[in-house]
């Protein structure tokens, strides 16, 4: 029997992206028969039940919520975040929000070890110290083998995040020497594109660290589409166009500069669903052929997902090689994309296909992307494959590197 031991801050049921990888891999990882599956999380309040449609077996699935101080004290005392958060990021030295629940967790886990008996532990981040923190316990128990998963780059978003200060900083000195202790004191780092397997083998300097990639993906089993109504805000003489998520950190720019780009079709709509800056709100006020809807539960969400006439996607500017969560949606209920980003490792193996149409943003590409959306013809057949991103598949893969 091998006992896993995921830690990981988000975890269904808190309902936001962060908690989607995993509640997803676990469902799947569990039908492994040798597979005793213990999570060590955070226990977050959720808008929605079951938001990521996943079931656990508790002969099979342990879930164990390790709340910190800090975290117990914001979630009852609100009023006292300001201190807390001096607390934490100043006197403390906290490097993200996860911090304290990371090293709860860690400290759990040495204390329950004749318990649990860990012999894989994967450590999932953000949040990034739930990385380190598992190379800290590794190099305590180096026969346990230890799997740290980067959803997203640690160091290179950093100045995105932190505008006020530069390389000299000691929170910046600090955080570059956890990545690289992270990503060297550890069996197998994760990744989920190319692009940043590619960065992270750059900073790995144990020859005895592997690296493999495992991206995100779509759960074939959201594919629901019973009892689904035509959205009453879509017209069917026009092209529904939906953006699902969050337009923010330059989103909201690529999108402005894409219905300027040239004049948009007057059958177009755009729906904004999810949350925008109040800069886009405020540009887009007044204007017919853009619709703004603020966050939806998923069975309210489904039917704009199913029966929108294209899913546009839009990358960050500095993070282009991410891969949004909302391609997975597009791919699941086989919609046509289009695609806003600079030149990645997606757009490169999908930009040729019909029914994917990318653009690198730029005015004349922009404008060639709405000319070719205006005269396509819809036909599933002519969608791309995307099978291998079927979350299923995925948790395959990974239970591979979990039992060899």
């Amino acid at each position: 029997m091998i006992n896993l031991v995921l830690i990981v801050q988000r975890f269904t049921p808190y309902d936001k992206v962060g908690a989607r990888r995993w509640s997803k891999f676990i469902h799947y990882l569990q039908k492994n028969e040798n597979l005793k599956i213990s999570v060590l999380t955070q226990s977050y309040y959720s808008a929605f039940d079951n938001p990521w449609n996943v079931e656990f077996d508790k002969e099979k699935v342990d879930i164990i919520y390790i709340n910190d101080f800090f975290s117990i004290i914001q979630k009852k005392f609100p009023l006292f975040n300001r201190l807390t958060y001096f607390i934490q990021y100043k006197l403390l030295k906290y490097t993200d929000e996860g911090y304290g629940f990371s090293k709860k967790a860690f400290k759990f886990l040495k204390e329950k070890e004749s318990k649990i008996t860990p012999t894989v532990i994967i450590a999932s981040c953000p949040a990034f110290s739930t990385c380190y923190f598992a190379a800290k316990y590794k190099i305590r128990f180096p026969q346990k083998k230890v799997i740290n998963d980067f959803r997203d780059a640690w160091i290179d978003g950093f100045f995105a995040w932190n505008k006020s200060i530069d390389a000299s900083h000691p929170s910046y000195k600090k955080q570059v020497e956890m990545e690289s202790f992270a990503l060297n004191n550890c069996d197998i780092v994760v990744s989920v594109t190319p692009e940043l397997i590619e960065k992270f083998k750059s900073k790995i300097k144990d020859q005895k660290v592997a690296t493999h990639l495992i991206t995100n993906g779509y759960d074939k089993r959201d594919y629901i589409i019973s009892d689904l109504s035509y959205p009453v805000q879509f017209d069917k003489k026009k092209i529904n166009i939906c953006h699902f998520g969050t337009l923010d950190f330059g989103r909201d720019d690529e999108f402005l500069k894409l219905i300027t780009a040239s004049e948009i079709p007057e059958n177009f709509v755009f729906f904004l669903i999810g949350t925008i800056t109040e800069k886009l709100q405020k540009e887009i006020r007044g204007k017919n052929n853009i619709v703004y809807i603020k966050q939806l539960p998923a069975n309210k969400l489904r039917p704009f997902l199913f029966y929108s006439d294209f899913h546009l996607i839009i990358n960050d500017p500095e993070f282009y090689y991410a891969y949004g969560s909302k391609i997975f949606d597009a791919m699941l209920y086989l919609k046509p994309i289009a695609y806003i980003s600079k030149e990645n490792s997606l757009s490169s193996k999908y930009k040729s296909s019909k029914g994917f149409f990318y653009s690198d943003s730029s005015v004349t590409s922009n404008e060639s992307l709405l000319k070719q959306m205006a005269s396509y013809k819809y036909l599933q057949d002519e969608i791309p494959n995307y099978t291998t991103f079927e979350i299923e598949n995925l948790a395959k893969e990974y239970y591979q590197l979990i039992a060899n």
